[in-house]
């Protein structure tokens, strides 16, 4: 019986352990440089699609480099909440 508690607790903790450092371990996405962003890049983001990406690329030809992260709303599909929830993964350079 005993032996049956204490392989538990060990077994118990060995997996919080494990998680805990599978956790810690997650990399953290790098800003992507809106100026610079292939169309797979900006996939990554949640809410750009390939027709985004393809749409913010074409307008960065059209228009030259963004300035600012505002000037993202100028792209069709791009509104202000897209803007505000990814200004955290989004650079300009």
């Amino acid at each position: 019986m005993m032996k049956n508690v204490l392989l538990g607790t060990v077994t118990t903790i060995i997996l919080s352990y494990s998680l805990s450092s599978f956790a810690a371990k997650a990399p953290t996405p790098s800003p992507i440089n809106l100026n610079q962003a292939t169309a797979a890049q900006l996939e990554t983001l949640p809410g750009i699609g390939s027709v985004k990406a393809k749409a913010i690329i074409s307008y960065r030809k059209q228009h030259g480099a963004f300035k600012n992260l505002s000037q993202l709303s100028a792209v069709k599909g791009i509104g202000l909440k897209l803007i505000a929830r990814e200004k955290g993964q989004l650079i300009i350079k």
